[in-house]
């Protein structure tokens, strides 16, 4: 498992932010490269971690 892999498979939407966040406290990628991949701030409390792996949501997206 590496960088490349993880994004790889994010990018499929095959691994969430949280599987992600899982990677970056096992040491396989760093705080950088999850920022890199989700796009989301790296969390720097356990009370953030939750706000960090959701997107926000978006205000124009309604169908017609």
């Amino acid at each position: 498992m590496n960088f490349e892999t993880i994004k790889r498979n994010f990018d499929r939407k095959l691994w969430t932010a949280p599987m992600i966040l899982k990677a970056v406290e096992k040491g396989i990628i760093t705080p950088e490269q999850y920022t890199e991949i989700t796009t989301f701030t790296y969390p720097s409390t356990q009370n953030d971690e939750v706000k960090a792996a959701k997107p926000t949501k978006r205000t124009n997206t309604k169908r017609r």
